[in-house]
């Protein structure tokens, strides 16, 4: 029997909008887009929807992290695994109710990949690309989450741990290449996932995939790989159209 759906009033804590999107953090990006998947609206005082909220300071959250959720009755609700079993408490499931053992099997290993792979040439693109460095992320993405001088230091000190851990940005960029395609061929001509509806999976990747597309570099590796996928940046027109226009 389908678990009726419970309401709630939640606010969801980011960091803030950019490049037209939601957020500038792919994590909170997916938490976004999870949560309209299961029928969260946006807005605020009104049960079965949410408000952003721009904080812009992990140290709010108990595990140093954004994003987190903050229900009616005041308890918190941190990280993505824990918002996703949030919303099946309410019985707000998306479609991967309806996956098959191997199917359900193979979406962990993608967002794995979606997270690592893409996750780390994202950083890298932002800090060890100095042009990106100087001109996006210091003055328009750290510069936005904390005064000067912090953005700038924050800025150099990933840029400087970037660099001590010896990380070979060819070898970064090829592996998020390699990601790509294996998320187009497990896409296929499906509109989804998850095939006719979301799956978390699909969270995921509209949540990377939208920030490579959207973010404005004067150095875009990934995005002029990307835009050669034709299957994946349809399907980032697709999920923006349906669920956050």
């Amino acid at each position: 029997m389908m678990q009726a759906q419970q309401r709630d009033t939640v606010k969801l804590y980011q960091h803030g909008p950019a490049w037209g999107l939601e957020s500038s953090s792919p994590e909170c990006l997916t938490a976004h887009a999870y949560l309209r998947f299961v029928g969260f609206d946006v807005g605020e005082g009104k049960d079965n929807c949410y408000t952003p909220v721009s904080c812009n300071n992990d140290n709010m959250s108990p595990n140093g992290e954004l994003p987190f959720l903050r229900r009616k009755n005041d308890s918190l609700v941190v990280g993505l695994d824990n918002i996703v079993k949030y919303c099946n408490s309410l019985g707000k499931t998306c479609a991967e109710t309806n996956l098959g053992r191997k199917e359900k099997a193979l979406t962990t290993p993608y967002i794995s990949l979606v997270q690592h792979a893409l996750g780390k040439a994202l950083a890298v693109e932002r800090y060890l690309e100095l042009d990106n460095l100087q001109y996006v992320t210091i003055p328009k993405i750290l510069g936005s989450q904390h005064p000067f001088p912090l953005d700038y230091i924050f800025g150099y000190k990933e840029f400087l741990t970037l660099k001590l851990t010896s990380t070979d940005k060819n070898e970064v960029y090829s592996e998020a290449e390699s990601a790509l395609l294996a998320l187009s061929e497990q896409l296929g001509d499906k509109d989804y996932f998850g095939g006719d509806a979301p799956i978390k999976l699909d969270a995921y990747a509209y949540a990377y995939l939208a920030t490579i597309l959207a973010c404005e570099l004067p150095c875009a590796v990934l995005k002029s790989k990307l835009d050669k996928v034709a299957n994946l940046t349809k399907f980032v027109e697709r999920i923006k159209a349906k669920y956050f226009t």
